[in-house]
């Protein structure tokens, strides 16, 4: 009895350490020595692929005594590969805040010293992938995406639909729906599907990611959607659980008569979580671009079509 208690007098405080260790320096990210440069086929310059080790939020005990760890991955757009490129010459994704700093290439090693320019906080964030790679020459490629089971729907769902209402009367609406949190709550009315859904919503008036999209002159009526939040997929599957999809959509506003107007819901960026509902750490995500399925697109819609009272829409195909 007195050896057990002895055991537990050392073992609980040291679980405990491990514990609170883990939940304070999870965001902590190990970054991995290698990085995969290949030539960028959709334009001009290089694609560098990073990667890192990061460990899963803890949701239990053990699971913070016996850590699990995930990669996650980003890629960057550089002009060259050669010599020092400055921020300004580093094109940022279309939802992510421009950079700072520099990049110096030698020979096959990359020192990367950039900064996010946190316009929301004013603060300047020093990016997680910063420190000294050394590059080959090759795509990576991440075989567990051969053991994600992706179910194919026999019919694709409508991307786009003419309501019965004024354009302008429709931006109205659809800016009252999609902008408060109270209104977003009503999209959940497919309850099975969606999974603590909430976005937010930029104009032409009022944009920060989408700056590029929305001031053409021919989007001057749009919205661009990006998720908070992560849902459950009806199409992505691993280990014959469904996996969390999150999403960027554009939606493209056309007049086709008077008191007609045609919504087009276009996707930006779709992205694939490789972990399930109860073990994906919350805000930290190993994402994977992949085909847009069209179920989220006419959820979108229908939603849209609810709030008219149209009536008559196609049902929403889930197989």
């Amino acid at each position: 009895m007195k050896k057990i208690k002895k055991i537990l007098l050392y073992s609980l405080p040291i679980s405990f350490i491990i514990f609170v260790s883990i939940v304070l320096f999870q965001n902590i990210p190990w970054n991995h020595k290698y990085a995969y440069i290949e030539n960028n086929n959709s334009g001009s310059g290089y694609i560098i692929t990073f990667f890192s080790d990061r460990i899963w939020h803890p949701s239990n005990f053990l699971s913070a005594i016996f850590p699990k760890t995930y990669i996650q991955q980003e890629k960057i757009t550089f002009p060259k590969n050669s010599g020092t490129v400055l921020w300004k010459n580093i094109p940022h994704k279309m939802w992510h805040y421009a950079y700072t700093g520099s990049a110096k290439f030698n020979d096959n090693t990359l020192i990367l010293d950039l900064y996010v320019d946190n316009t929301d906080d004013n603060i300047i964030d020093p990016l997680w992938l910063n420190g000294k790679y050394i590059l080959k020459n090759e795509k990576y490629v991440d075989y567990r995406m051969n053991d994600i089971e992706r179910k194919e729907l026999s019919n694709k769902n409508p991307t786009s639909y003419v309501f019965n209402v004024w354009i302008k009367k429709l931006q109205e609406n659809i800016y009252s729906w999609f902008k408060d949190i109270t209104e977003q709550e009503k999209m959940n009315f497919i309850k099975d599907d969606w999974y603590k859904l909430h976005f937010s919503l930029e104009t032409p008036e009022d944009t920060i990611f989408a700056k590029d999209l929305l001031l053409s002159p021919v989007n001057n009526n749009d919205f661009y959607l990006h998720s908070h939040r992560f849902y459950k997929s009806n199409t992505y599957f691993y280990e014959n659980k469904p996996l969390l999809v999150s999403w960027w959509y554009h939606l493209h506003l056309e007049s086709v008569e008077k008191n007609k107007t045609k919504v087009t819901v276009i996707p930006i960026k779709f992205e694939l979580l490789l972990g399930t509902e109860d073990s994906f750490p919350k805000w930290k995500k190993i994402s994977f671009d992949i085909p847009s399925t069209s179920i989220e697109e006419y959820k979108i819609l229908l939603y849209i079509g609810n709030r008219l009272w149209t009536e008559w829409m196609p049902e929403l195909k889930l197989k």
